[in-house]
């Protein structure tokens, strides 16, 4: 298991916190039986193929961010037959918008975040864990600090070659960060949350078939926020009152959120396979929201049909393409059909530079008053260019085109950045990041129209 500083694949919404906090609120849980692969299995045991080698190893050895670099990989510490990778990292950060804001407010953030992941050694199976802590702290604007807590553990059961048992589970503490959509200008401080998640997932090949299955749960549980005075009209009837003191009823976005994954498919040499996917959804709001809306819970479902697989050993590709349609309880709130993609693309130029390339149209909760939901067209670049063995550059781009069902809202939002890692050894690593956003948003509920521009450099040390 290489731990280095190299940083997260850019596939996440760029002002969420971490990728865990993004990726969570796409699927949720369902445990997969045992007695479903055993079938599957059998009827691996029926096809049977002399071929040894996989269709579906989609493996590169070029990939600027996955590549292992030895010298500069931690090492761990070897604790019987676990290895635990200790981590640290100091971040000075400078944000020229704290409040997400058309008026600007900027400001100075240290963050400081440990972590530890532990795993296992064994020669088939895995069991790791990963604990972190994250304290952000704002020194001309306190009351914006938050403390953030994590953890996650995963187990994977190697059946045998062909097939696999995958199962995880996650408890957090988070804080929706001031840029994001569903955060409201009026509230005092960030939004707090409670993630609990869960899943489980199985595969198996057999022959020129492989067939994944997939579920997983997250269960979010929000804290109410005081309201900044003479900010009621701004966030609709959605509050309430404790003494003279105004709430904004962030409990209404309580819920349990579940989907289901089933995928097919069929590798017409070791280079292509054809698949076909359904993924249906479920979303259960805890309390119904204040304001005369009626439920937000729904119903839905994905499906998809595409190609998976690889040009030469330089380009691997997904794509599927195919039809959405989520159902709301509420009468008000009009359902959502049309159409369905998901495009990822990863290209190595050179055995020195990486671009991956990303597109989706799909359904993403939301937080803003008067909706329960956003539907999200969402586009992301992002090279790595390995400019020493030690440094790693990587520019990104984004966009994303929100629309809500229930108001007129639409969003637009655009981010850019650059990250640059420098690996000074084993235990040692520097990171300059820049990051921008700009978002533009119209229609009743509508979000400020703002800019925002943060710089910061991390020492990270690990063991």
């Amino acid at each position: 298991m290489a731990m280095t500083a190299i940083q997260d694949d850019g596939t996440c919404r760029p002002e969420k916190s971490s990728c865990a906090q993004q990726t969570a609120r796409v699927a949720g849980w369902r445990p997969c039986t045992v007695s479903l692969l055993a079938l599957i299995s059998a009827a691996g045991l029926m096809a049977g193929s002399a071929r040894s080698q996989s269709y579906y190893d989609r493996s590169s050895v070029t990939d600027v961010a996955a590549r292992p670099h030895p010298e500069y990989d931690a090492q761990g510490v070897h604790v019987g037959e676990f290895t635990v990778y200790p981590r640290a990292s100091l971040t000075d950060i400078y944000d020229d918008n704290v409040y997400a804001l058309p008026k600007k407010t900027g400001g100075d953030i240290v963050s400081i975040a440990p972590s530890l992941d532990i795993g296992s050694n064994w020669g088939r199976n895995s069991l790791g864990v990963h604990l972190q802590y994250e304290r952000d702290q704002y020194l001309e604007q306190p009351g914006q600090s938050s403390d953030e807590y994590s953890m996650t553990a995963n187990a994977g059961v190697d059946v045998d070659s062909r097939s696999k048992l995958s199962f995880n589970l996650g408890a957090a503490q988070l804080t929706e960060p001031r840029s994001d959509q569903d955060s409201i200008a009026g509230l005092t401080e960030p939004v707090r949350y409670d993630l609990l998640s869960g899943g489980a997932g199985a595969f198996r090949e057999f022959g020129r078939f492989r067939l994944d299955l997939s579920a997983a749960a997250n269960y979010y549980s929000f804290y109410n926020v005081q309201l900044a005075p003479g900010t009621y009209e701004s966030v609709g009837n959605d509050i309430f009152a404790v003494g003279n003191t105004l709430y904004y009823n962030e409990a209404s976005r309580d819920e349990l959120a579940t989907s289901e994954t089933l995928r097919l498919s069929w590798a017409i040499d070791p280079n292509i396979a054809v698949f076909t996917q359904f993924q249906p959804n479920q979303s259960n709001f805890i309390h119904e929201p204040l304001a005369s809306l009626g439920s937000f819970n729904s119903t839905g479902y994905q499906a998809l049909t595409g190609l998976n697989g690889q040009l030469t050993d330089l380009i691997r590709y997904d794509i599927g393409i195919g039809y959405l349609d989520q159902h709301y309880n509420s009468a008000q709130i009009r359902d959502v059909t049309g159409l369905a993609y998901n495009v990822n693309v990863v290209y190595d130029v050179t055995q020195l530079v990486t671009l991956k390339l990303s597109g989706s149209h799909s359904i993403q909760p939301a937080g803003i008053p008067g909706s329960a939901a956003s539907d999200v067209d969402g586009f992301s670049a992002k090279a790595d260019i390995e400019l020493l063995r030690n440094l790693i550059l990587s520019p990104n781009f984004a966009y994303y085109h929100d629309i809500y069902p229930g108001t007129t809202r639409i969003d637009s939002r655009y981010y850019g950045g650059v990250n640059a890692t420098y690996l000074i050894n084993s235990m040692l690593g520097l990171t300059f990041s820049y990051s921008y956003l700009q978002q533009l948003s119209n229609g009743a509920y509508g979000g400020y129209n703002f800019n925002d521009n943060r710089v910061s450099i991390a020492v990270t040390v690990q063991r």
